[in-house]
């Protein structure tokens, strides 16, 4: 059976990369399909080279599309849609996939209707972003269009799958965003860590990681601070975004100047010392689903402080394995953030353990994409279907 990967080209670098190792080693053969506009071709080269080398049953057939963004929805310039629907239907038809898996359900608007001259059965995977924030009359309508013409619907989230189900009355799995539990892991480096990046011993760190926007409400988390105790207090926050400018306003104007570090964005290898060094993971927001950084920090052993949204509560259980907060308090959230910075030397180690443990056990991306695979196969006839083997 041969699975295609249909996605835009920046997964590659978030996911897809590094979960290539765990795709290598099943019966299946794999197709990437990254859409990548020409504009960004020589950004994602080296991303795509690394991808086509990383197992033998991984073939990468990216899609270069004229359109200007990655939607479909290009009625100003119909040649152009025109043109990139053949581009797609002809990576297609050279690779005869059994099965497409889309990455955000609206991207999957040509698939669905392609799949009416091609045979393959096709998936989507809600990511959070293209179900909660995309909601025009004509996305919403694109949506409903594509989930009847699709064969399996998966979400990252629990919250997310209700979503789904309450406005489309359709059958979700869950899927959930999980992260390679051998990289995030912790590194019992924590002093060469604190000096590297300039931070004594004695500080109490608490880290965030996020867009700089509204709904990450960083500014609550900044407010959250200056609720807590006088003492050695270092905030990180790595991430960058059109609140930037007003946050570093907010800590001056708190008199956080000298505790805040805005960091902005910052690769995989230095998150993982970031995630390593600090003794607080905070998520403040609003709104979320089950945010990767979360999983990726407490597969590290921080210990997470996050606001109970979105499906953060099938992951975080307070005083198991962290806490949760109310979201918009920033005395909640600071009350949580020091129950973690004063805890004993027990109580903390109880937590960092749990915190791995229930990434390890049910967030785990080899795990988690071997069940993905497997449900797409079952769902197959039965002349294509493959038992998976678990190593």
């Amino acid at each position: 059976m041969k699975i295609m990967f249909f996605c835009w080209a920046h997964e590659i670098e978030v996911e897809l990369l590094y979960v290539a190792k765990y795709l290598a080693h099943l019966p299946q053969q794999f197709v990437v399909a990254p859409l990548v506009r020409f504009e960004d071709k020589q950004r994602y080269t080296e991303a795509l080279q690394a991808l086509a080398e990383s197992g033998a049953y991984i073939e990468v057939a990216p899609i270069y599309l004229k359109s200007p963004n990655i939607s479909f929805f290009n009625l100003l310039n119909p040649n152009v849609a025109v043109r990139d629907f053949l581009s797609i239907s002809k990576v297609i038809r050279h690779t005869k996939p059994d099965a497409i898996v889309c990455f955000y359900v609206l991207h999957a608007y040509p698939l669905a209707l392609l799949k009416k001259f091609h045979t393959f059965s096709l998936s989507v995977v809600a990511m959070g972003t293209d179900v909660n924030l995309e909601n025009s009359y004509l996305q919403k309508k694109a949506r409903q269009f594509i989930y009847r013409n699709c064969d399996l619907i998966f979400a990252r989230s629990w919250k997310l799958k209700e979503i789904i189900e309450k406005e489309h009355d359709c059958n979700v799995i869950v899927s959930p965003s999980s992260t390679d539990t051998f990289f995030f892991k912790p590194l019992d480096s924590k002093a060469e860590l604190r000096d590297k990046w300039g931070i004594g011993l004695d500080e109490h760190v608490i880290l965030a990681v996020c867009r700089l926007d509204k709904n990450k409400a960083v500014d609550v988390l900044l407010k959250a601070v200056n609720t807590l105790p006088d003492g050695a207090v270092k905030v990180l926050i790595a991430g960058d975004g059109d609140e930037r400018n007003a946050l570093e306003e907010l800590a001056s104007t708190l008199g956080l100047q000298e505790k805040v570090t805005f960091l902005g964005v910052r690769n995989r290898l230095e998150l993982l010392e970031l995630y390593n060094l600090s003794d607080v993971f905070t998520l403040s927001s609003y709104a979320e689903g089950l945010p990767r950084v979360l999983i990726e920090a407490m597969a590290c052993k921080c210990i997470p402080v996050a606001t109970d949204v979105g499906s953060v509560s099938a992951l975080v259980i307070s005083g198991y394995n962290g806490f949760t907060a109310e979201p918009g308090n920033p005395q909640d959230l600071g009350e949580k953030i020091s129950a973690v910075l004063y805890a004993s030397e027990n109580e903390v180690k109880f937590m960092q353990k749990n915190a791995r443990k229930s990434v390890t056990e049910g967030f785990d991306s080899e795990k988690v994409w071997r069940r993905m695979v497997e449900d797409i196969s079952c769902s197959l006839p039965t002349k294509t279907q493959v038992t998976i083997i678990t190593q």
